[in-house]
C-alpha cells in the first residue's frame, strides 16, 4: 500500500535533537503549509501546520542548517505520533528535506 507525502512549507519551529536508546538522533520540527488546491473543480484554500520528524545523522544534520521562516520541501511518509498515541494523531516522517529559495517557493504563501 502506498504512503507518500510531498509537502512544501515554511519552517516554524525546530525542536532539540534527542537520541534513541540505540544512539540514533532525531529532531521534531513544525512546518506551515498555505496554498490553494483544486477540489471538485473548485479552488480551495488550504492552511495547516504539520509535525515532521527527521531521524538519522544526515537528516538531523540538514535540520541544523535550517532556520525559522525557511521554505522547504519534505518528502516522506505518514505514521502515528508514537506507538502509544491514537491512530488519528499523525506525524510526517521525513525521508528527504530540500531547502527552497524564496523565489522557488512561489506557491508557498506566508500568513
Amino acid at each position: 500500500m502506498r504512503n507518500e507525502v510531498v509537502l512544501d512549507g515554511i519552517v516554524l519551529r525546530i525542536g532539540e535533537t534527542r537520541y534513541s536508546p540505540a544512539g540514533v538522533p532525531r529532531v521534531h520540527f513544525v512546518v506551515r503549509h498555505e496554498g490553494t488546491h483544486e477540489e471538485a473543480g473548485l479552488p480551495r484554500r488550504v492552511r495547516f501546520q504539520a509535525l515532521v520528524v527527521a531521524i538519522g545523522e544526515a537528516l538531523v544534520g540538514m535540520i541544523g542548517r535550517l532556520v525559522p521562516d525557511q521554505p522547504v520541501r519534505i518528502r516522506g511518509f505518514l505514521d502515528r505520533q508514537g506507538y502509544r498515541s491514537e491512530a488519528t494523531r499523525l506525524v510526517v516522517h521525513a525521508c528527504s528535506i530540500e531547502r527552497l529559495d524564496r523565489q522557488d517557493a512561489t506557491n508557498i504563501e506566508r500568513g
